[in-house]
């Protein structure tokens, strides 16, 4: 036989070693504690952070865009809910293709939240080739058929 590497020794005595002392508890083999392991000091948040951060981004987008039609819009609401009537009333001044900006960034974030709640239904069916079904999305093809 010819001269094993020593990582392939190295390895064939791990091997070993795990085949002739297996794991018998949690903490199984562990070169930093054999002890068990501690239980996580602070828990987990008790809301999605991710749904959060983008509720924050939604408003933000929308602050920004009342405050580009007027700058000397009102404060924002205390109540995120009110954010929306807050940003019709302070641009209520707007020429035709700022209300229609505004009004498609506030579409365009009704889509997406209903998306993020899972809520497909609220979604009407566009002539994009996208087809929702239940929690699922579906492209098909519009117009004829090519064969």
């Amino acid at each position: 036989m010819g001269k094993t590497d020593d990582a392939t020794q190295r390895l064939a005595d791990l091997h070993t070693y795990f085949r002739e002392h297996p794991v018998t508890g949690p903490e199984g083999h562990s070169y930093v504690n054999s002890g068990p392991r501690p239980a996580r000091i602070s828990p987990a948040l008790p809301f999605n952070a991710g749904t959060s951060d983008h509720i924050q981004a939604s408003v933000q987008e929308i602050a920004d865009c009342t405050r580009t039609i007027n700058p000397a819009a009102e404060p924002l609401p205390q109540c995120v809910v009110d954010v929306y009537d807050w940003c019709r009333r302070n641009t209520a001044q707007a020429d035709e293709a700022q209300e229609q900006r505004r009004e498609t960034v506030i579409y365009r974030q009704y889509l997406e939240h209903a998306i993020r709640a899972s809520e497909y239904e609220v979604i009407p069916p566009h002539q994009s080739g996208v087809r929702h079904t239940g929690r699922h999305v579906q492209y098909v093809r519009v117009g004829p058929s090519r064969v």
